[in-house]
């Protein structure tokens, strides 16, 4: 089964005329839709909209997730009205993935918690955050592993960059490094160098306290984005 965005490229045809399936995403009126193509036939899987872990089809990489999970259920036998459930079903709290997308909502600010530790993955995290509309700030605090190179440091703060209204950069949980000031420092100095002010950006040492001091900034209609200060 190929999984794919565009089911008119060549070597989905040829797939499909054999006789093999596709997972694949079809726009139709005001919604976007997983289908599952099977030779000649399409079927309708979920509308992404209708998937909670995409952000009402928002999420282009949880899309994506969503439509590979189709694919390996249908490829072990699954009916694709019960894939369509369990997508439909299936909710990123702390308790079932911990540090995985969990947004928490019971407070007068949203909180997103997220394990994203690289250029990669804050940029997707932060491209995610974006296409949310907020009435309040959106507000970063991250840290990376200082196991990471200098460059590597800066790169992930450069993926952030212009893309929140205040920045925390910490270390990280049980940190090893003989300088443990090194990468949030770095981080600090990356953002600087990018063009945001020094008035957006707050360095705390310790990922614990950064949380304290992020909770204490937010006022009602923020959007807090912490992710995991781990290696």
């Amino acid at each position: 089964i190929l999984v794919t965005r565009d089911a008119g490229q060549k070597a989905v045809r040829e797939h499909l005329a054999a006789g093999g399936m596709a997972v694949g995403l079809e726009s139709s009126g005001n919604a976007d839709w997983i289908v599952l193509h099977n030779g000649s036939e399409t079927m309708r899987i979920a509308a992404t909209a209708e998937i909670p872990a995409t952000w009402n089809g928002h999420l282009r990489f949880a899309v994506d997730n969503a439509m590979h999970a189709a694919a390996m259920a249908i490829g072990f036998g699954v009916a694709p009205e019960c894939v369509a459930e369990g997508l439909r079903h299936f909710v990123q709290d702390p308790e079932l993935l911990p540090c995985r997308m969990n947004l928490v909502t019971r407070f007068p600010f949203t909180v997103l918690l997220d394990y994203a530790h690289n250029p990669h993955g804050l940029r997707a995290l932060s491209d995610a955050v974006l296409a949310v509309p907020t009435a309040g700030r959106r507000i970063l605090a991250f840290g990376i592993p200082d196991d990471r190179t200098d460059d590597a440091i800066r790169a992930a703060a450069l993926a952030v960059a212009h893309k929140y209204d205040h920045y925390f950069c910490s270390g990280i949980l049980n940190s090893r490094a003989s300088d443990p000031e090194r990468a949030p420092r770095l981080l600090a100095e990356a953002l600087e160098s990018a063009g945001v002010l020094p008035e957006q950006i707050t360095v705390i040492r310790d990922p614990l306290e950064r949380i304290g001091a992020v909770a204490t900034m937010a006022r009602p209609g923020d959007f807090l984005v912490i992710t995991a200060g781990i290696g």
